[in-house]
């Protein structure tokens, strides 16, 4: 090895532990969610909205399950695992937000604005003069 004296180079096994979960990087109170650093990692948000999720899937895999088997004893054809949207490279297309589907890529916008009076833009340069000095006092 050629670092032998590094602390990265020590097996996990021969390490000290933590001093305190707030240390740790592992500890469930450190998972990012204010809940699970106020409850110690008791209650740990982001944990049970996976569960959430693994459970709402099982049911429409159910759900999926049962409708194909009615579907063949119908003498039709199953339907067959749902296809995920991904990408080529594996990830999930999300669906676009409001804004995005209403605002669109080399469209031409008009955003109409007020435009200050001579007499208001004087002021306003006024006013800000008068802060810049006072600021450099």
């Amino acid at each position: 090895m050629e670092h032998q004296g590094s602390a990265l180079n020590i097996p996990s096994s021969a390490r000290a532990p933590f001093a305190s979960r707030f240390s740790d990087p592992s500890h469930p109170a450190n998972s990012g969610s204010l809940i699970a650093l106020f409850t110690g990692g008791a209650i740990n948000p982001s944990e049970r909205r996976q569960a959430k999720r693994a459970r709402k899937e099982e049911r429409r895999a159910a759900r999926r399950d049962y409708k194909d088997a009615r579907r063949v004893a119908r003498g039709r054809s199953p339907r067959g695992p749902r296809q995920a949207r991904v990408t080529p490279d594996g990830k999930r297309i999300r669906r676009k937000g409001i804004i995005k589907k209403i605002m669109q890529q080399d469209v031409l916008y008009l955003l109409v604005v007020n435009l200050p009076t001579d007499q208001e833009l004087q002021q306003s340069v006024a006013r800000l003069e008068h802060i810049i000095d006072e600021a450099q006092r």
